[in-house]
């Protein structure tokens, strides 16, 4: 699999809109769970595994013990959300 940065960016701004966190990522976006909405969305393996590279950098926070829980963005992940909505 290949990094997406547009769907990438959409996952920034979906945490940073956010109006709870942690969140489930189910939670956080519906739509990739959804088999209804998920024809015109990115394939949710691909969601996940921009998540997980997200995860991985350290640009997104999760739960220790549940890494399906989101946290929030973290200083470098709100630092490439400005420089990705500059772009």
């Amino acid at each position: 699999m290949k990094r997406d940065w547009e769907l990438i960016h959409e996952i920034l701004k979906m945490i940073e809109r956010a109006d709870t966190l942690p969140m489930s990522i189910e939670k956080l976006a519906p739509g990739y769970f959804s088999v209804e909405k998920a024809r015109s969305l990115p394939r949710l393996d691909l969601f996940k595994y921009n998540l997980r590279l997200l995860v991985d950098r350290g640009i997104v926070l999760v739960e220790e013990n549940d890494k399906d829980v989101i946290l929030g963005l973290s200083w470098k992940g709100h630092d490439l959300l400005d420089k990705l909505n500059d772009d």
